[in-house]
């Protein structure tokens, strides 16, 4: 008997499944070279982006970007054994199968290594992979559409396509290994495929223990896992191929991470970043792991806050404004005109790039790259908020998004106990303090730079303003994003000013100016120059000793800023400042550090959606408020000011103060509370 594989018919269905493969393949790699518009041609970009691609593969943090993030799924393991096991099973039990089973045979018909499907250990492995697949099927769809229905990115009969194609690749597989056996009754080791057999003992009691019915069988069998070979490129499945070259493009290349406490940054020139976005919008598979960690999701639920939702339309508009009509209709695309454009921009700014969801994300999508991305297409557009329009125009006209006189930036230090005559403005000085907008304008977050002057005074730090001379970070305008010329403005003017100072340190209160000047700063600053958060400085002050404290008695809880913490990586510092209060009672709230909630006023939200950033803010506060602490310390100006808000909304005793005050109420110069309003009048209207 001819094998039904070495026939000219599934000689031509290998070689048209083969061609369609490729040429799905092919147009996906196209679509993402054509994110870039930087007048290359297709083969360069593909060479470049092979390169850079070659350039991480072998490096240690490539290598664990690979196994560890995508084949062991470490990072769905941290967050949901459940559904990490369902995966497990699934991925598992489908590569066993295609490695062992489909590879294998080929290799053995090309006489490539002497196993046969009848060889112990091949038989078994086989067949216990078939149940390892099955088995994450049935899960899949148990879970979906009877234990869970109402999971986050919805359902529908598309989400059950690939797990039941995949339940009849496992079942097929079994009859025409049963039909197999049940033709040849003579083999000795046929009891090895111990699933195959109890389907080879049906096939003889129903008298259909014949070649024709192996045949059948098999062929059955081919079509199925054909036609799934030629749908995989089409379906969410290609995740299988893109997400593993996803983590790859996201992992610091070899001798690049960056320094002082900021998280490693992928380092992509601004065109394999915008191919590397697409590669990343075809690594999501709408698993709704990111809806699940989604904060503006929790307060207002629907497909406008779904980072899932906003995922898919974006890659369906993608796909029609890059590829050729026809194209784009067979790849799904979708495109967005009129009120559908003008509703979905509005869901791209109801967020506070607070980046919980690239926390959550299995695959490690650079989300908050992709938002930002996503805003400066709306912003292009003119589909930005008002209140968005109304910052560029401050920042443009005043140099700070309150739109105020820049020259009042320093009408705070006339507050400060013990400020010198020439207020920290001066020609030279060791330290930088970069203050910020909200707390140099706003009257909720004015004492923390008051506090954190007088704990650099007490602890002999040489230490300079910039006042008038300091200009927002921009940090407002990349998150609206409208960064480009007026961005690239503001970085320049203040590092001028920093190089005119000479300073060595630079250090801010504001989790975002850091975040900022650690990000786009940096490659720009004159060397030798560090960068510390407020935190940073005040536990590094406290480790030399220049800084004595009283004890203050208190139960206190801290919330990890977005900024601070998942953007930048500072997780520890703020802590050890926490712990060296000499009577203060730490208790870590239930939700912290890399899953942290979000205070609501991050990424622009309350220019916005205030509704929602306060919404968000109120949800927060509660779970901090569940601690049972007095005091909620923070190292944010924004998320004082929010949180104080969403204090006064509940009518809480719970004191929220920055990390700063603190340290300055425990100062053995000076232990009197440093708290919101005790330096008389404010300064602004809130």
């Amino acid at each position: 008997m001819v094998p039904p594989h070495h026939t000219l018919y599934f000689y031509f269905l290998e070689a048209l499944t083969l061609t369609i493969f490729v040429a799905w393949c092919g147009m996906r790699v196209v679509f993402w070279l054509c994110g870039v518009q930087d007048g290359t041609s297709l083969p360069r970009r593909a060479g470049r982006l092979l390169q850079e691609v070659f350039a991480r593969l072998f490096a240690p943090e490539g290598l664990r970007a690979i196994f560890g993030g995508s084949l062991l799924q470490n990072r769905l393991r941290r967050t949901s054994l459940v559904r990490w096991n369902i995966h497990i099973f699934l991925f598992g039990g489908f590569l066993a199968l295609f490695f062992i089973g489909s590879l294998g045979d080929w290799a053995t018909d090309h006489e490539m290594w002497s196993v046969t499907k009848d060889t112990p250990w091949f038989a078994i492995v086989n067949e216990l992979s078939g149940l390892l697949l099955l088995a994450g099927v049935l899960a899949v769809l148990v879970r979906k559409y009877a234990i869970a229905p109402k999971e986050p990115t919805g359902r529908s009969w598309r989400d059950a396509v690939i797990p039941v194609w995949l339940g009849l690749l496992a079942v097929t597989g079994y009859l025409a290994e049963g039909a197999r056996l049940a033709s040849d009754s003579g083999l000795e080791t046929q009891h090895f495929s111990f699933v195959g057999w109890q389907f080879a003992t049906l096939w003889q009691g129903a008298g259909l223990a014949s070649t024709a019915s192996f045949q059948a069988n098999w062929w059955l069998h081919a079509v199925l896992s054909l036609g799934f070979v030629a749908y995989l490129p089409y379906s969410p499945l290609f995740h299988m191929l893109t997400a593993p070259l996803s983590l790859l493009l996201n992992s610091p290349r070899p001798r690049e991470n960056e320094v002082s406490g900021t998280a490693t940054q992928p380092h992509l020139d601004p065109a394999l970043a915008a191919i590397a976005q697409r590669v990343q919008l075809e690594a999501c598979t709408r698993c709704g792991e990111c809806v699940r960690w989604c904060e503006a999701s929790f307060v207002r639920p629907g497909q406008a806050t779904s980072p899932s939702h906003r995922i898919e339309a974006y890659h369906r508009w993608a796909l029609s404004e890059q590829m050729p009509p026809a194209f784009a209709w067979l790849m799904g695309g979708k495109p967005l005109h009129g009120d559908s454009l003008a509703s979905f921009a509005e869901g791209v700014y109801q967020c506070t790039l607070c980046a919980r969801c690239v926390e959550a994300c299995p695959v490690k999508i650079d989300l908050l790259s992709l938002w930002v991305s996503l805003r400066s297409e709306m912003a292009l557009r003119g589909l930005h908020p008002a209140g968005l329009g109304q910052i560029r125009e401050a920042v443009v006209a005043e140099h700070n998004i309150l739109n105020y006189p820049n020259a009042d930036r320093d009408l705070w230090v006339d507050y400060v106990a013990d400020a010198p005559e020439d207020r920290w403005q001066r020609d030279r000085a060791e330290v930088m303090y970069f203050v910020g907008c909200m707390s140099s304008f706003s009257p909720a977050a004015q004492d923390i730079p008051m506090a954190f002057a007088e704990v650099m005074l007490h602890a002999g730090v040489d230490f300079a303003l910039l006042g008038g001379q300091e200009w927002c970070c921009g940090f407002p305008l990349h998150a609206a994003g409208m960064e480009a010329s007026a961005m690239e403005a503001l970085r320049r003017h203040n590092i001028e000013r920093l190089t005119v100072l000479g300073a060595k340190t630079v250090v801010f209160n504001c989790p975002s100016c850091y975040q900022t000047w650690a990000r786009f700063y940096r490659p720009h600053l004159p060397a030798g120059v560090e960068l510390y958060h407020a935190s940073q400085f005040l536990a590094r002050l406290i480790a030399e000793g220049r800084i004595r404290l009283n004890r203050l008695d208190q139960i206190v809880t801290y919330h990890d800023p977005c900024d601070l913490g998942r953007n930048c990586g500072v997780y520890e510092e703020p802590r050890a400042v926490l712990e060296a209060l000499p009577g203060v009672e730490f208790r870590e709230a239930r939700w912290n550090r890399e899953q942290a909630h979000c205070c609501g006023g991050g990424g622009d939200l309350e220019a916005a959606d205030a509704e929602l950033a306060h919404g968000i803010a109120a949800r927060t506060f509660q779970t901090l408020q569940d601690t049972g602490a007095e005091t909620l310390a923070v190292a944010c100006p924004q998320c004082k000011r929010m949180f104080q808000s969403a204090a006064k909304s509940a009518k809480s005793k719970m004191e929220v103060v920055d990390l700063v005050e603190l340290v300055r109420r425990a100062m053995q110069e000076n232990s009197s509370p440093v708290s919101s309003g005790q330096y008389g009048r404010q300064l602004r209207p809130e």
